[in-house]
């Protein structure tokens, strides 16, 4: 069995978010040094014909496909013609084998790419389109969370992140593929946007200034003494506050600009300041789970914690730039029980928010 003890793998499943300009970034990736392995699963080997592994338990899937690979070739099943069986754990589909495969071999770290284990747009179940028959087009997809949630429980001592652009599966940390494979340049759209983006079309639901009723009062209820705004955008909440008791910070200039405009009372800077309370507005949404920790420990420094933004992963989506909500209880895992709880009238979306306060 191959060793790969304190290796980042990553593991490319087939699901329709799956893109050629992914698999792109993992072979720039894989081939930048050799203590990374990549495997990929079914028809995903035909974007990755470089992977390490090819790894698909369907056994009609070999016999149909009878893929040109030339890397190390596995499934699941003991009769398959030319392929190995692995001696990792079975997992309850290909894609969960995959990272059971890499875990059982020692992986330190493995980033999940293509696990969307939902239907992506006009009902595609892969990048690739639908297989033709006799081979099925994900018929088990009603199962994939619960057998991933089942192959989870089975993993100790990996640090696992899923990087699909789209994806139904919470038990494992959100995370952005540029990042987690140390490609943040400036090129990468996801990472530019939020210092680059000039028309500042991100702050509110497109044409509406204040979607929230009665939030500069619920703000004003929330926080106590001075206040640090973090990701203030525009200064679009910098009015409730006293300009001598209030400083914002945002990392992007034209936002920052924008907002001495609007609000020549008040400060804005763009490094941490000290305050009794610090607030972060629908700002930990865009951090990825993986990097959630270090965020917290940098607002565990202020005596007053407000926290506001829509509550519940359902409301969770990729793209430009991907949201990354959360339930309560994971905010109340890494800052202890709340204090207080003001809920906010959010009519456009037909739900309210939270201003979460730990103090």
């Amino acid at each position: 069995m191959a060793d790969w003890s304190g290796m980042t793998v990553v593991c490319m499943a087939s699901g329709p978010s799956l893109t050629p300009a992914d698999a792109e970034l993992v072979r720039q990736w894989r081939q930048a040094a050799d203590d990374r392995r990549v495997v990929v699963t079914n028809n995903t080997y035909q974007l990755a014909p470089w992977a390490d592994v090819l790894y698909a338990m369907d056994r009609k899937w070999w016999e149909v496909m009878r893929p040109q690979f030339t890397g190390e070739r596995l499934t699941a099943v003991h009769d398959v013609p030319g392929v190995p069986c692995s001696s990792s754990p079975k997992g309850g589909n290909s894609g969960s084998g995959a990272v059971l495969l890499a875990a059982h071999r020692g992986a330190a770290k493995i980033i999940m790419l293509g696990y969307d284990c939902q239907v992506g747009a006009g009902g595609a179940r892969h990048w690739h389109g639908d297989h033709k028959k006799p081979l099925g087009n994900a018929v088990s997809l009603p199962k994939f969370y619960g057998q991933f949630r089942a192959d989870a429980r089975r993993i100790t001592g990996v640090e696992v992140v899923n990087c699909s652009r789209a994806t139904a599966l919470d038990m494992y940390p959100l995370g952005i593929l540029e990042d987690e494979l140390g490609q943040s340049s400036g090129a990468q759209a996801e990472h530019c946007y939020w210092r680059s983006n000039i028309e500042l079309d991100h702050l509110t639901p497109r044409g509406k200034r204040f979607p929230e009723i009665g939030l500069f009062e619920a703000l004003r209820e929330a926080c106590a003494g001075s206040v640090f705004e973090v990701g203030c955008g525009d200064g679009r909440l910098s009015p409730a506050f006293d300009p001598a008791a209030y400083v914002g910070m945002d990392v992007n200039p034209a936002a920052l600009a924008k907002a001495r405009r609007n609000n020549p009372l008040h400060q804005y800077v763009e490094e941490w300041q000290q305050a009794n309370t610090v607030l972060a507005y629908t700002v930990l949404l865009h951090v990825p789970d993986a990097k959630l920790p270090a965020m917290i420990k940098q607002l565990k420094k202020y005596p007053r914690i407000v926290i506001g933004e829509i509550m519940g992963r359902r409301w969770r989506k990729p793209g430009i730039p991907p949201v990354f909500n959360r339930e309560r209880a994971e905010y109340e895992a890494l800052l202890g029980p709340v204090s207080q709880v003001i809920r906010v009238p959010y009519p456009h979306y037909s739900t309210h928010l939270e201003l979460c306060v730990w103090h």
